[in-house]
């Protein structure tokens, strides 16, 4: 059986899949905790389309709509499992992990961190690793695996927000 430990003040991290109408506390669904919150607020502008001529000044820019690159971020994660570090507590946690992967695999989903206050549409999974020497006891009777999730936000310019338990469109 999982163990959530209580976590004072702790602000929800939420996934919401493509087609669903609410969204997820990853917290409460598969038991996962975010350990950093990267703070992507300002996306990086493609460079326009310009022509440098020869016979002027500086460069001849198209810039009255500037688009942007998307964004790759990362969260460090911990999950907590009942027992101690063995082939069962380990397990267990692989078990929680895979959930959560089997979820953000399927291709673009909406992210948003309450901690933050960010969040964004048009995301996908970019990676991730498992720390090594992830598995630790936790005080006595716990196991704790550490591993690392990257995003990749394709739409870094629309905000979205939490309403109603739904990840929307800030308006």
């Amino acid at each position: 059986m999982a163990y959530k430990p209580l976590l004072r003040d702790y602000r929800p991290f939420y996934i919401q899949t493509s087609g669903a109408n609410t969204a997820t506390d990853i917290y409460q669904q598969y038991g996962i905790v975010i350990q950093n919150h990267p703070y992507p607020i300002l996306p990086e502008p493609k460079s326009p389309y310009s022509n440098d001529l020869p016979d002027a000044n500086g460069e001849q820019e198209y810039n009255s709509t500037l688009v942007y690159k998307p964004q790759e971020f990362s969260y460090n994660c911990a999950v907590v499992v009942d027992g101690p570090v063995n082939e069962t507590s380990m397990r267990a946690c692989r078990s929680q992990i895979q959930s959560f992967f089997d979820v953000i695999k399927q291709g673009e989903f909406k992210i948003f961190d309450s901690y933050t206050d960010i969040g964004f549409q048009k995301v996908r999974y970019a990676g991730g690793s498992v720390d090594s020497g992830s598995y630790k006891s936790v005080g006595t009777g716990y196991t704790r695996a550490l591993f690392t999730v990257k995003f990749k936000a394709n739409d870094p310019v629309t905000r979205m927000v939490l309403v109603d338990g739904a990840i929307v469109t800030e308006t």
